[in-house]
């Protein structure tokens, strides 16, 4: 919120630029999150698999971290 904040202060508005890296700032941090919170809860059960369904198994970004982090789904 302060940086929208701050840039709202410029009294420039908010350009197209500055929302598109807000939103992969914020998109690149919760799938960080999720995925540090797959691994502890994986962990925690010994978990062999762990299977995404619904509307986050359609997020490219989350299954490619998840790729990047070397799980097998």
């Amino acid at each position: 919120m302060r940086i929208v904040q701050r840039e709202q202060g410029r009294g420039e508005g908010l350009s197209g630029s500055f929302i598109a890296d807000l939103a992969a700032s914020f998109q690149h941090t919760v799938t960080d999150v999720l995925v540090t919170k797959l691994f502890r809860a994986a962990e925690e059960v010994s978990a062999q698999q762990v299977l995404i369904a619904g509307g986050v198994s359609a997020n490219t970004s989350l299954l490619a971290s998840l790729q990047v982090a070397n799980l097998t789904f």
